[in-house]
């Protein structure tokens, strides 16, 4: 089966679903942070976006915190409470998973090699058929790789195309868009028939 996937988190835009749904792709999938919580009309129209743009989406700590926001079940709509309590938090998809930020530690932020270390490691023994990991959470666009046969481990370039070696096991961060504070925004995709991850910053999607 071919699988090209788009993958991005983090407060997505209109403009960035428009322009990528002129894309050709087999899905689509937010890692999460779909909401801030602080600007509920935003909420609910970015809750719709997502769940109509999307195939796969993650609940991310974003979400969560929403859910336990006084006066949550009054302003937010019906249909986007459902789509909230049904989000998982993990999801796997034959050698291919999704999650917000940890599955070692929820809620923990992924940024040193050795904190990569940990979570691969995590990952090969309680998902032993996962050789590609995606996740968000920390802002930050991230590409790992890890050699389980020598045990060396690197972070790859973080931006253009990125060819997978197929014995190797993989973490990436799409970055997020819609980001705050001058991050940048970015976003990936990933082509099985030809083993690629190609990392975009926003600016490189035309109107």
């Amino acid at each position: 089966m071919t699988t090209k996937l788009w993958l991005f988190t983090h407060n997505s835009l209109q403009n960035f679903i428009r322009r990528i749904n002129h894309f050709k792709k087999d899905y689509t999938v937010c890692l999460g942070d779909i909401v801030n919580g602080k600007k509920i009309d935003k909420d609910n129209f970015c809750l719709q976006l997502v769940a109509d743009n999307t195939n796969i989406a993650i609940s991310g700590n974003h979400e969560e915190c929403l859910m336990r926001h006084e006066g949550y079940d009054q302003k937010i709509y019906p249909q986007n409470q459902d789509y909230l309590k049904n989000l998982p938090s993990v999801f796997q998809e034959k050698d291919l998973i999704f999650f917000h930020s940890s599955l070692q530690e929820k809620g923990r932020r992924l940024h040193t090699k050795e904190d990569y270390l940990g979570e691969v490691k995590y990952i090969t023994n309680y998902f032993p058929k996962v050789r590609i990991a995606f996740h968000g959470h920390t802002h930050q666009k991230t590409a790992y790789a890890y050699d389980p046969l020598s045990k060396s481990s690197e972070f790859l370039k973080d931006e253009g195309k990125i060819k997978l070696n197929p014995a190797s096991k993989y973490i990436f961060n799409p970055g997020g868009m819609g980001l705050y504070f001058g991050l940048p925004n970015s976003f990936l995709t990933y082509d099985d028939t030809i083993e690629t991850i190609q990392v975009y910053s926003s600016s490189e999607l035309v109107n």
